[in-house]
């Protein structure tokens, strides 16, 4: 029998938290700098990725995350994110986190719903090495070069493969007549590509 996965949705209205007392690494990382890309800056998913485990309400835990983790780049507004959590402490709690404007935002509850189990659908979120972020993007350039108008879309998305346990970034090419995603595991290593 296959494991079902967990469905979340955000309970009550999605507000923005923002607050004078928090952490603004990432910003003094920067320099306030909103041209800061995860796919062009080495390092900087991890740091961003590190700010949110040294939150105070999740630092010192294992943190373990749910299904579709993404890190998105605009030239407009510059680095956005999200990912599910369990909350640290529960075993029937998740909360999401939002990255925009250089902070992650305030955790929002999220209401579990499906017929699956929550611990079937974690992963593990430090088995993810974000430093490679840079490297799967340089690879799909690569592969946009042989693919006529091949443009290499700026998001990566790592998802929880529950039969194998297992997370993996998937990030996608648009061309002019066909399209690629390009799948990697969570050490950033090249799996295989899939004509869309």
């Amino acid at each position: 029998m296959e494991n079902e996965k967990v469905s979340v949705t955000v309970s009550g209205f999605s507000v923005w938290h923002h607050c004078g007392g928090c952490s603004n690494s990432i910003d003094s990382l920067i320099g306030g700098d909103k041209n800061a890309n995860v796919f062009t800056d080495q390092g900087l998913a991890n740091k961003i990725m590190d700010d949110l485990k040294n939150r105070p309400e999740l630092k010192g835990h294992d943190l373990k995350a749910m299904d579709d983790i993404y890190l998105m780049y605009h030239k407009e507004t510059g680095m956005t994110g999200r990912i599910d959590v369990q909350k640290p402490g529960t075993t029937d709690q998740v909360v999401r986190y939002d990255y925009k404007d250089g902070k992650w935002s305030d955790p929002k509850p999220l209401e579990l719903i499906g017929p699956g189990k929550l611990e079937e659908n974690l992963g593990d979120l430090n088995s993810i090495d974000f430093n490679k972020v840079t490297d799967i993007y340089k690879v799909a350039e690569e592969k946009a070069k042989s693919i006529e108008g091949g443009k290499v879309e700026d998001v990566i998305w790592y998802d929880y493969r529950i039969n194998r346990g297992v997370f993996e970034a998937t990030i996608k090419i648009n061309g002019t007549k066909e399209r690629y995603a390009l799948r990697f595991d969570a050490q950033g290593n090249f799996i295989k590509e899939i004509k869309e």
